[in-house]
């Protein structure tokens, strides 16, 4: 047991204390505001989170923790510190708040204030008030692991490699009606003619390209964690391109997926705004592969705090899989572990949990213009730092991308290196 002494009590220190001996330590804590008693305690582990004169490890308080609600326009300062770059420094730049850094980051408390998003309205690397340089680097990991230690108390060491997949248009030309068929030749015929040699291919008994569902449940197989998030809504919008839902092929190569590796599900660009179409989603792949489904993924990476995440809390999600940058690889929260989904408009912790992910094919190969070499480098890297401080690697490729042709050749090696 440790035992924190405290001001105050609130759930947000309750949350960042959960998070740091719990989830990282096995080791469940206390929290008192009472100095008499925090002295006279015969717990082993003691944390002095004041500027009072007592026993134990003393942390650096900044009073932040003990305020109600959302400030839409506060942000903390920050400043390098051994090395590391740390959020909540005191006056003198030699402490800071490990507590309220740990709250900051992994509730995503800038992601509820006002920001102008993408394209997409998406949160993105260049709307945090963190330097871009911190985005590869799981700071957070390592300053709890330190903390950790000076307590004299040892880190689980969780990594793990986690595969993920979105399945956003399952086959390049199969499972579309007649209509939608004839209108893609036509425009291959005029427009792209290097696709014939595909059409063709296929009219002779061969495979539709993006058909490499085969080849992702076998690399995938080796990792009880990989999970196939499966998008199930197609619309006119442009962004929710899904082949036909009920059509016999699809519906077998999700059965056959979803009986080696679990599914989840991919929620439209649709969901985001028409109520109750989550859950018709959710009850189709339900229906569809014969299993309840309690993971999740967003399409384009697209959410909003709290929203997003409350009608998924709402619909029985366990797991989400989206915080991830789009537009960069990187450890969006500072961390590679998972971490619970904390409500900052309503105070609680709620039973949702984020995987987050740090490196994504599209993030490499259509933002950054990388090559797979270099995709497959870079990524190492992150899993390398993942690997040090006991988090998780999970990564985020799709089925057009392995399919291994055009512009995505060679990137099937890509999550192949990642998965070594």
């Amino acid at each position: 047991m440790v035992l924190v002494f405290s001001p105050y009590e609130h759930p947000k220190l309750h949350f960042a204390l959960s998070e740091i001996f719990v989830r990282r330590a096995s080791i469940p804590y206390q929290i008192t505001c009472n100095a008499d008693f925090f002295i006279h305690s015969a717990h082993g582990f003691k944390v002095n989170y004041s500027e009072d004169e007592l026993p134990g490890i003393r942390m650096y308080n900044s009073g932040w923790l003990d305020h109600q609600g959302l400030d839409p326009y506060f942000k903390p300062a920050f400043s390098l510190q051994n090395g590391l770059p740390s959020l909540f420094p005191d006056t003198g730049n030699s402490r800071f708040d490990l507590f309220a850094a740990c709250f900051w980051l992994l509730s995503r408390y800038e992601e509820y204030q006002p920001f102008q998003g993408d394209a997409y309205g998406r949160f993105c690397l260049r709307n945090s008030c963190l330097p871009a340089a911190w985005a590869t680097n799981n700071h957070l990991d390592i300053q709890i692991r330190l903390f950790l230690e000076t307590l004299g108390l040892e880190q689980k060491n969780a990594f793990r490699v986690v595969p993920t997949a979105d399945i956003d248009i399952a086959f390049k030309y199969l499972a579309r009606p007649l209509l939608i068929r004839m209108g893609g030749f036509l425009r291959d015929l005029l427009f792209r003619r290097e696709h014939l040699a595909e059409r063709r291919s296929m009219n002779q008994g061969g495979r539709d390209p993006y058909d490499v569902f085969a080849w992702i449940c076998a690399a995938f197989r080796p990792f009880p964690d990989a999970r196939i998030f499966w998008q199930m809504n197609r619309s006119r919008n442009g962004l929710d391109r899904q082949v036909n839902i009920r059509d016999s092929m699809f519906l077998q190569r999700l059965r056959e997926c979803s009986a080696h590796i679990t599914p989840g599900i991919h929620p439209s660009w649709d969901s985001n705004s028409m109520e109750q179409q989550l859950t018709t989603e959710i009850k189709a792949l339900e229906s569809a592969c014969g299993q309840h489904i309690n993971h999740s993924r967003q399409h384009f990476l697209a959410c909003r705090f709290p929203d997003t995440f409350r009608r998924l809390n709402e619909a029985g999600i366990q797991w989400d899989y989206t915080l991830g940058w789009p537009e960069q690889p990187g450890f969006r929260a500072g961390t590679a572990w998972p971490f619970a989904f904390y409500d900052v408009l309503r105070d609680r912790q709620e039973a949702l949990n984020f995987m987050p992910s740090c490196a994504m094919d599209v993030s490499y190969k259509n933002y950054l213009s990388m090559s797979a070499e270099q995709a497959a480098a870079h990524g190492n890297m992150l899993k390398e730092k993942a690997r040090s401080e006991g988090g998780v690697f999970c990564f985020i490729v799709h089925n057009e991308s392995m399919s291994n042709i055009g512009p995505w050749k060679g990137w099937q090696q890509v999550a192949e290196a990642w998965m070594s």
